[in-house]
């Protein structure tokens, strides 16, 4: 069983005379964050190309991030991916984000789920607490790979050849209307 802490952000990105990243490049650390905003754009993903792409400003959905914890615990299933905020413009109403993130307590082990390897896959992670995972990550900068200390030798290879198959500029098209008895699911 995994513990989860309960801290909530509330962002508000105010307006700027020139654009900039208001949110530097980075993934998010924890198994799992969700954001809701209002309806000024600025959140932007990284494609694995290395372009960024815009993800349309929808204030009455969720957009689910998953964290580093989380990629760990599938194996690279679920990858965390890299994303900033870029202030809004002159003229453009202030951005405002709430945002929860859910994550693992200190003494927490976080490693692959065994339920999740196939028979003979290797695990791309060795195991650690999310206290040392902390404690590296408060010793690099905001946008490094904060995985990095923990990925096992033979993990980058494998991570090379898997980074093309989990990140679709789909994933960053405005969604289509959806009937109003339709939840939209992004």
């Amino acid at each position: 069983m995994v513990a989860i802490t309960v801290p909530i952000s509330v962002d508000a990105i105010p307006l700027v005379k020139c654009a900039h990243a208001a949110a530097a490049a980075h993934t998010d650390p924890q198994i799992i964050s969700v954001l809701r905003s209002n309806r000024t754009g600025g959140l932007q993903i990284m494609l694995p190309e290395g372009r960024w792409v815009p993800v349309a400003p929808d204030p009455d959905s969720l957009f689910i991030n998953v964290g580093d914890s989380l990629q760990v615990l599938t194996n690279g299933r679920f990858r965390s991916v890299k994303h900033r905020v870029v202030a809004p413009a002159e003229g453009q109403q202030s951005r405002l984000s709430v945002i929860y993130f859910g994550g693992p307590a200190p003494t927490q082990r976080i490693a692959p789920l065994p339920e999740l390897m196939r028979e003979g896959e290797q695990s791309l992670y060795r195991e650690f607490t999310w206290a040392e995972y902390k404690k590296a990550a408060y010793k690099s900068r905001l946008g490094d790979h904060r995985l990095g200390p923990f990925e096992l030798p033979a993990a980058v290879t494998q991570e090379a050849t898997k980074a093309d198959h989990h990140c679709s500029s789909n994933a960053v098209q405005p969604p289509a209307p959806a009937p109003p008895h339709v939840a939209r699911v992004h």
